[in-house]
């Protein structure tokens, strides 16, 4: 009988260890997926038959490359951006837009944007954020990027010798929750009000599109994609909770004008959290729903004339806000 036990007890040792070594395993493996995001570059549109760069679109648009230095404190970084021309001019008001675009995106999706974006702004910047596109990283998921982006605005205010009311902020879901804080940290640093900003499909928490996204995958989340992003957090200087991430607390801060953009049926950032941020925001905060659409269809064929409609609308209510002196 203690031969017998004493087996037992060694096989629920081996699978004890085993278990160990697949939660560690598994863990790694998702930190490593969440903070090596593929790279989005000219060659993946090349091979998918589509836009690379804004010369390439339907209505083509003159640009520039060129790299930004941003990242304040230990962690300088350089980030890669398009400076796009837009229809309106700077010395007569025109505005400068700043676009960061999602976790596992790049600076190419701005070009759906474009047209839009470009009828009531004089010049787009768009961002690689860190780690993504051309930029080197390291990936945040949204700790480190709204300082990036800060920097960003602060760089379009000397290069095209603008304020800060005269740039806005946009982004979508990552990029976009990214905008929100960082036109709160702009605003801060200028002493003036942003002149707005755009979040589409934005999120309030760090881990909820993480979560989403493991789980439609198919791969587990309740204890290894729980671990990852706690580590993600821990070893981003902001603890396994991510202190001082809720996008609603930042939009409460932003004194500019705020658009949220928001599928009703978007799978990875609930509409409820695009809802609470607008509520958080209170005056000045608007929130477009547009029916039936996912989280990735905003700009697709079925809903891009309604998504452009919204933002164009917007976009022209700001700037004759600003033309009367606002």
């Amino acid at each position: 009988m203690t031969g017998v036990l004493d087996i037992v007890l060694g096989l629920v040792q081996l699978l004890a260890v085993g278990l160990v070594i697949a939660v560690i395993a598994g863990t790694l493996a998702t930190r490593w997926k969440l903070l090596h995001p593929r790279r989005r570059t000219y060659a993946d549109a090349v091979r998918q038959g589509r836009p690379g760069d804004p010369s390439e679109i339907d209505e083509s648009r003159d640009f520039e490359t060129v790299r930004i230095e941003a990242g304040t404190g230990d962690r300088p970084r350089s980030v890669v951006a398009w400076v796009i021309d837009g229809d309106a001019k700077v010395d007569e008001g025109g505005r400068v837009i700043v676009y960061a675009h999602g976790w596992a995106s790049s600076k190419m999706s701005v070009l759906p944007r474009l047209g839009v974006y470009a009828e009531h702004a004089a010049k787009i910047v768009s961002v690689d954020l860190p780690g993504h596109g051309e930029s080197l990283g390291p990936v945040t998921l949204g700790c480190g990027e709204p300082v990036v982006l800060a920097d960003v605005v602060r760089w379009a205010c000397a290069r095209f010798e603008v304020g800060v009311e005269r740039v806005v902020l946009a982004g979508s879901s990552m990029g976009g929750g990214s905008a929100i804080a960082a036109a709160a940290i702009a605003e801060s640093q200028a002493g003036g009000a942003i002149g707005g900003v755009i979040g589409e499909g934005v999120y309030r928490l760090a881990w909820t599109p993480a979560r989403n996204v493991l789980r439609l995958s198919g791969k587990p989340w309740r204890i290894t994609g729980r671990l990852a992003i706690w580590s993600v957090g821990v070893t981003g200087g902001v603890g396994p909770r991510f202190r001082g991430f809720d996008r609603a607390a930042w939009a409460a801060r932003v004194r500019g004008p705020l658009l949220v953009v928001h599928g009703t049926e978007d799978e990875i950032s609930p509409l409820e959290d695009g809802e609470s941020i607008v509520r958080a925001k209170g005056g000045g905060a608007t929130i477009e729903r547009v029916e039936g659409a996912r989280h990735h269809e905003l700009w697709s064929d079925e809903y891009a004339a309604h998504t452009a409609a919204a933002v164009g609308t917007w976009l022209g209510e700001q700037r004759g806000e600003m033309g009367a002196g606002r």
